[in-house]
């Protein structure tokens, strides 16, 4: 497990991380960091240990608010495939097709037709084949 040295302000850390986790370390350290520097630049009277908790309270707050997004949008994404699902029912069951007349034809006459067709297909391949 290596272990990697962090600065967050003015304080210096040596922490553990998992192998190949090392820049994703270095990404959160920077996030800390511009956290407790704002922070820092605002209030010169804050000490380092409550710099790092109001860094990262501010942090967490950004989480719940990603997350709080993540969620609606789960809920938005359920939704709409909802709305495939029902519109693709309704097309394959409004599928019918007209005769010319002016009436419908059913599907099951549909279906029958497609298997003919395929019959036919395969009959026309075998002559095809007897032929060559």
């Amino acid at each position: 497990m290596p272990s990697v040295m962090i600065q967050v302000g003015k304080c210096s850390f040596e922490v553990d991380c998992l192998e190949g986790e090392e820049q994703r370390l270095n990404s959160s350290v920077k996030m800390l960091s511009e956290e407790v520097r704002k922070l820092n630049n605002k209030n010169d009277h804050i000490f380092d240990n409550r710099l790092f908790v109001l860094a990262g309270l501010i942090l967490a707050d950004k989480i719940i608010v990603l997350e709080e997004l993540i969620a609606a949008a789960k809920e938005r994404l359920v939704e709409q495939e909802s709305k495939i699902r029902s519109l693709q029912e309704g097309f394959s069951a409004n599928t019918a097709i007209p005769n010319g007349a002016g009436e419908i034809i059913s599907d099951d006459i549909v279906d029958t037709l497609i298997e003919i067709a395929k019959q036919s297909e395969a009959m026309a391949t075998k002559l095809e084949n007897k032929m060559n």
